[in-house]
Order: structure tokens, then sequence, then C-alpha cells
């Protein structure tokens, strides 16, 4: 067996099929928005990447030290949602039963996944660098480009990065619990406190503190520590102070020169050390893989474990009645239906509930544990922690939300569904209609406690969170068809409003009285979701 010919081939056929999907170009598109939006131009007054009321000039070595610190800071999310998938694709495509047949090991598969998840990213990586040449040139405040002291940041902070993120996404496709939405959730949460505990603590909070440089995984202390070296002379009294949501200072920022800094062989040394980590992470991923062994996979076909069967038996259910016979079988004269009957007997509230039962039922059992345990703390939770609650509440169910608008394409059902009666006002309605019912059920502890103790003047923000919330999920899975980009988009903005950032706060958790102009806001974003749901809901039937 020629193991790099089967490598090389391995990942070329991942790459090529990947960078075609829309999820890449939507991805690049929106890193590229960000590193435009991150450098605004040299007389505006507010700055996105903000270290205090100055900024560096733009030079080479500033463009890329940030295009290289927004990139460790955003793609380890969006990367990791991007590639996620090859595993399960191979799995859903039958192809990963081909390859058991093979003489290939585990970790030559594992390894070739890998690759081509790192290869993916690194294209991506070349755009940006690509990006920061047209942005220093679009700025035109230095028009001499230094492609060196340019590129080295990206790629010096960027490569290792990418290698531990695919690393990790082919680690959690292995791993079954964490294959699914439950270890894309589990995913963000580790990102969030990574980020704001260990590899920049306060980055949320906007208050990081002096940076002391190390060995970190994201590789953007060395520069970090000494931007902050430049705000310090700049203004004496700057105290690690640093926003990545906006800050507009109403006059134009003081600009000053940062030359970057010198990447020695230590610093060079210590990102590959996180290179060689990805790696080994990697062929760990192998152990838990089953190598599309039946047997071993826990797929919805398998067999149900007791406590899953307890758990289906208390939720409401069809009686089964069927006779050991067929019908036709038993009776003599079969007599139909009149087809007109059927039409006008549309029996919603069925489909409704027939909607409801395929987006909660078939979890694992703990997200069930994990539902109770919510609503019970929304309840009788202690006093003033009524914004945790809701966001706790709002949580558990995004495995469920992810699953609307996607849930007809990604099972292949499509044809039979949009061939149905009235699909495009029915089955749509009762879509989303069950993701509204979930979101109802969800906060409905946390908002009868709410009410007993007399704030319900918050009332409409829930009822239009609990509408904004599955119209989200509907419009990104009917453009999509995939679980994933709402996901990652929904745990963001919730993080975001929850750490403060009043835009994205549609709890207005972090507000003494409610905001009547946030509230409408939404709810035209609302109105706007749902249109699109309703566009790509006719994009799918049409294209079916």
């Amino acid at each position: 067996m020629n193991t790099p010919y089967i490598i090389y081939h391995m990942l070329r056929a991942d790459f090529l099929e990947r960078t075609r999907r829309s999820s890449f170009l939507l991805t690049l598109g929106l890193a590229i928005l960000i590193g435009f939006i991150f450098l605004p131009p040299t007389d505006a007054t507010n700055l996105m990447f903000a270290l205090g009321p100055w900024r560096g000039v733009y030079n080479s070595a500033w463009i890329g030290s940030v295009y290289g610190i927004l990139f460790a800071i955003f793609m380890p999310l969006l990367g990791f949602f991007l590639t996620k998938s090859t595993i399960e694709r191979d799995r859903r495509t039958r192809v990963g039963q081909i390859l058991a047949t093979t003489p290939m090991s585990k970790p030559v598969y594992v390894l070739g996944k890998w690759l081509s998840n790192l290869t993916v990213m690194a294209a991506m990586l070349v755009i940006i660098n690509l990006m920061a040449v047209f942005m220093q040139w679009l700025r035109g405040e230095v028009p001499q480009i230094d492609l060196l002291a340019l590129s080295v940041p990206i790629w010096a902070i960027g490569l290792p990065l990418i290698a531990l993120t695919a690393a990790l996404a082919v680690f959690f496709e292995t791993i079954p619990l964490l294959s699914g939405s439950a270890g894309n959730v589990i995913y963000v949460i580790a990102w969030y406190i990574l980020m704001d505990n260990v590899a920049l603590p306060g980055l949320f909070r906007y208050n990081i503190g002096d940076i002391v440089p190390w060995a970190d995984p994201l590789g953007v202390t060395h520069v970090l520590s000494a931007m902050q070296a430049v705000g310090n002379q700049v203004t004496p009294d700057y105290r690690g102070f640093i926003n990545f949501g906006g800050a507009d200072f109403a006059v134009v920022p003081q600009v000053a020169n940062f030359a970057g800094i010198t990447w020695t062989a230590d610093i060079l040394m210590d990102r590959l050390m996180w290179f060689g980590i990805a790696a080994l992470l990697d062929l760990a991923a192998a152990l838990p893989f089953d190598r599309f062994d039946p047997a071993r996979a826990t797929s919805p076909e398998g067999k149900p474990s007791s406590l899953g069967i307890w758990l289906r038996s208390l939720l409401p259910n069809r009686k089964q009645n069927q006779p050991a016979e067929p019908a036709f079988a038993l009776a003599g004269k079969v007599i139909l239906t009149p087809i007109t009957r059927r039409v006008h007997n549309s029996r919603f509230f069925s489909l409704l509930r027939a909607e409801f039962k395929l987006m909660v039922l078939g979890k694992p059992w703990w997200w069930y544990l994990i539902a109770v345990f919510v609503s019970l703390l929304g309840l009788g939770g202690p006093p003033g922690g009524g914004g945790i609650t809701f966001a706790l509440a709002l949580i558990w169910p995004v495995i469920a939300w992810s699953s609307l608008g996607m849930r007809e394409t990604f099972f292949d059902t499509y044809k039979l569904t949009y061939s149905a009666s009235s699909p495009f006002r029915r089955q749509f309605m009762a879509s989303w209609l069950s993701g509204v019912s979930l979101a109802m059920l969800a906060v409905s502890g946390a908002t009868l406690r709410m009410l007993l103790e007399g704030h319900a003047e918050r009332l409409p923000i829930i009822f239009v969170a609990t509408l904004f919330i599955p119209t989200l999920a509907m419009a990104l899975g009917t453009w999509s068809n995939s679980s994933r980009l709402f996901e990652v988009i929904y745990l963001s903005w919730l993080f975001m409003g929850a750490n403060g950032v009043v835009p994205f706060d549609f709890l207005q958790t972090h507000q003494t009285t409610p905001n009547l102009g946030q509230l409408v806001a939404y709810m035209l974003l609302t109105l706007i979701f749902f249109g699109l749901s309703l566009a790509g809901r006719w994009r799918q039937i049409h294209a079916s």
C-alpha cells in the first residue's frame, strides 16, 4: 500500500469537494469582511480593534499583526465548523463502508483527514494574506509593502493554530458523544472559556490587563504585549484595555508607529510545538475511531438504551394498532377516502405535533436531563439570577433548533415532504411553530419566576426572543442545508450579548429598563429572517 499516494488523493478529493461548497465561500467572505471592518479609514473616529484612543500606522507590520490576531481569535471557531464534516460525509454517503474494505489503517485515514482540513484552512490563510496586501494599498497610509513583515505574523500565528483546529475537528468527529450538534455546542462553550480565562483572560470583558508573553496556543501574546508597550507610551494611563467589539472616541485616534516584533527562534519553536501537539492529537483520534464498523457505530438505527426507551414512553406517541396482516388482505372490499375530503381536512395540529416530535425525539438521555434541570433552575433558582437562567434555558435546545429548515434535505426526505399537500404553507409553518413552541417551553420556568417577582415589563422581550431564535435557525437552515451555521452564529451571538455587547443582547440582560428601540429592531430582524426562511424554502421546493 502506497501510503503517501493514498493520503494525497484523499486530501485532494476532500479539498476540491469542500472548496466548492457555499459554506466555504460564506466563511471566506465573512473573514474578508471582518478584515475590512477592522482596518477602518484613516480619518475614522472609531476603531474595531482598539487598545485605547490610538492605532498603529497602517504599515506592513501593523496590518500583518492585526490580521494575525484577528485570525487567531475567530478562526478556531469558523474553521472548526467549516471542516468538522469530513468523516460524517463519508459515513452518510456510504463511502466509509467502501474504505472499510480496503487495507487503509485508522492512523492513515485520520492523518489524511487532518491534512485535508489543514489544507482547506491554509487556503483561507492565503486569501487573508492577499487581503492584507490589498488593505495596505487601499488605505494608502504607507505605500511601501514589506511582504516579510506583513506575512510572517499571519503565518507564524495562523499555521500552527489551524493545524490544532483541524486536529480538533477530526478528534471530535471520532467521538460519538462529540460528533453531532452536542459536540458543536460543547466546542463553542470551551472556545469561549479558553479565550476569556486561559489564552487571553478578560478578553470578552475588555479588561485584559498587562499581557505576559508565553507559549500560548493562539500565538498572540508576544504581539499584543508589544502593542501594549506602544500603548503605554502613547497614553500613560493605559491599563490593558482591549476591545474587539468597536469603540468610538469621537475624535480621530492618535497614530503611533508599530514596528512589529522580532520572530526569534524561541518564539518560532513555541509555535512549532503546537503544530506537533496537533499531530499527536490527530493520531490520538485513531483510537476511538470505529473505522465505519456498523457493530461499533452509534447510529439512530442502533438499539436504544433502556433509559432512552423510558424517556420516549413519557412523550406523546401515536398508538400502533396495526393488524398482523395488511389491510388489503383482510378486507374484501377497500373503500378509499375521497381526495377532496383529505385536502379540506388538513389536520394542521397533528402535523405540528409530528414536527415537534421529530425535533425533540432521538436525543441522548442527558439532553432531556439537562432540560428538566434548567427548567427547575429557572423556576426555583436563586434571586437575581434571571439573566443566567434565561441564557441557560436558551442554550440546551440548540441541537433541536439546529435541525429546522435542513432536516428534509439532510435525511433525503424532501421528495416525500415537498410532494405533500401545501408543503410551502402547511409544512413550513408547522416546522417553524414547532421551534417557537420549544422556545416557549424552554423559558417557561424562568418566565413564570420573572412574573412572580414582578418583572412583567420584560415579557415582550422574552416573547420576541422566542420568535427570533427559531426564525434565525429556520433561515440559516434553509439556505445552508446544515446545522452548523446556526450553531456557531447563534451561540456566538448569545455569548456576545451575555458579555455586554449591547447590539447582540436580545435578552437585554445588561439593561435595567427595557429598551423599546432594541425590542423593535429585533422584531424587524425576526421579520427579515422569516422572509429569508420563506425564500429559502421556496428555493428548496422548486429545486427538488
